[in-house]
């Protein structure tokens, strides 16, 4: 620690110092150390026009806090001046921020494997939900046979099927009147995604029978949750209660789930065409399942705490939102639906070289739901805008090609959420009313395990 003190004060010396020669670290004896004195000095007078220990003043200009070189050596060279706060307020952050970094690399849980899983798996040919390839998902099955199979490790049939839509249809025409009249209070500036926070929450008061905890009651829980879920987003979108909602639902007894939720999300007019059925269910299914992520671990750890499927949904909804703060789903829509040509799409990207995409795009193995929502979005392409929106981001797709940059499965979710002219804002309420079916199965197989997931922490010790 005393070397690294030492360095901030050389470096302060030549007249200031360079937050990236900082950040340098290097390997010793198989264990990070802080960064090395003699390699970082040398990095400031290469960049300062320094040779060995003779400085070689330039011109006194302005630091960027006001004060000029002199000020800073005189700062430091007084052995009888006060230290400056803003000198003390650097060294404290150069000293906990060496700190932070060797907390972080040996306290870190990333990577460490805390059980296995049956619901996802990738084999050489693609992507699998229990076993199930998700491509013959996605070409011959619906999202609630997808959810079925989830929660219930395998396909229903279809007697099994006409129970489990029954359910859901009762579920959705018992949803208490007064629950639905919390929206009328929220701000106008709420977001959409936020109605999934507050949806889970006011479901949680209306559970009939709390302290059953056992799967099969966590099973009914979530089958009831799909029922309410979507009436619920239809009153706070869209005004309209459930009792007439299930009304109008009787005429569209065509429309699968995905469908009618599709409908709610534009807005309650437009009725989906068999072709954005069709990939609506596509993105539902692709999108319900992933890899370990926050929200998911927050699904696991709240199951195996609690042992309470909705009080998991909370914990992963208020993570999933959280993290959306910044909805990459609504910039990257709206990015695609302001481009007017490819060349403006392609003009674009070239003016942030090399910064790259922020949203979308990583150097990995290909995932095959990316294929199958592309395949989905082009049975969509039957409107000029539409023809628009998919040559510029298949221009995109073309220039991150060639830096080995392929298009991640949020992306390909994005571009189609886009074309079935789902409102930008809304995309993210989609993939997160999506990953609720995702999130109760990593739940309830948690649950299951009977397998603790809290850590120890190391507690200070009285001197």
């Amino acid at each position: 620690m005393l070397a690294a003190v030492a360095v901030f004060f050389s470096l302060i010396r030549c007249g200031g110092w360079n937050q990236r020669v900082f950040t340098r670290q290097f390997q010793c004896s198989g264990r990070w150390k802080i960064a090395c004195p003699f390699v970082m000095l040398r990095s400031c007078f290469e960049e300062r026009g320094c040779a060995g220990n003779e400085f070689q003043p330039g011109p006194v200009t302005a630091n960027p806090r006001g004060r000029n070189r002199e000020e800073w050596s005189q700062a430091v060279k007084d052995p009888v001046q006060k230290p400056s706060p803003w000198l003390v307020a650097g060294l404290h952050r150069l000293v906990g921020d060496l700190q932070k970094a060797a907390a972080a690399d040996e306290f870190s849980l990333t990577g460490h494997v805390c059980g296995s899983t049956s619901l996802l798996s990738f084999p050489a040919d693609g992507v699998s939900y229990m076993g199930c390839p998700v491509q013959s998902l996605v070409q011959s099955r619906r999202f609630e046979d997808v959810a079925w199979l989830l929660l219930h490790g395998q396909l229903p049939g279809a007697e099994q099927m006409a129970d489990w839509e029954s359910h859901v249809s009762e579920s959705a025409s018992a949803l208490h009147e007064s629950i639905g009249e919390v929206f009328s209070l929220l701000p106008v500036g709420a977001r959409p995604l936020d109605l999934l926070q507050l949806s889970m929450s006011l479901l949680s008061f209306f559970d009939p029978a709390p302290n059953d905890l056992c799967v099969d009651s966590s099973v009914v829980r979530v089958c009831r949750i799909l029922g309410q879920l979507p009436e619920l987003l239809n009153y706070a979108i869209n005004g309209v209660r459930a009792k007439d909602s299930i009304a109008v639902l009787t005429e569209l007894g065509e429309l699968s789930w995905s469908g009618r939720l599709l409908r709610i999300l534009r807005g309650g007019t437009s009725v989906p065409t068999p072709e954005e059925d069709a990939a609506m269910n596509a993105l539902m299914i692709c999108q319900c399942l992933t890899e370990m992520r926050p929200a998911c671990f927050g699904a696991r750890s709240t199951a195996a705490a609690t042992r309470n499927v909705i009080t998991a949904l909370q914990s992963a909804t208020t993570v999933f939102v959280g993290q959306t703060i910044n909805d990459p789903w609504q910039w990257t829509s709206e990015l695609l639906c302001s481009f007017v040509t490819p060349d403006q799409a392609e003009a674009w990207y070239r003016s942030r070289e090399p910064q790259g995409m922020p949203f979308g795009f990583a150097a990995h193995v290909p995932d095959a739901r990316v294929r199958l929502l592309r395949e989905s979005a082009g049975t969509l392409l039957g409107s000029v805008d539409r023809l628009r929106i998919a040559a510029a981001a298949a221009r995109l797709e073309k220039i991150l090609a060639t830096g080995n940059q392929l298009p991640t499965l949020d992306w390909a979710a994005v571009r189609l959420m886009t074309l079935l002219d789902i409102p930008a804002d809304r995309q993210a309420l989609a993939v997160g009313v999506a990953r609720v079916v995702g999130w109760s199965a990593h739940a309830i197989e948690q649950q299951k395990s009977g397998i603790s997931l809290l850590p120890a922490l190391r507690y200070g010790q009285e001197e």
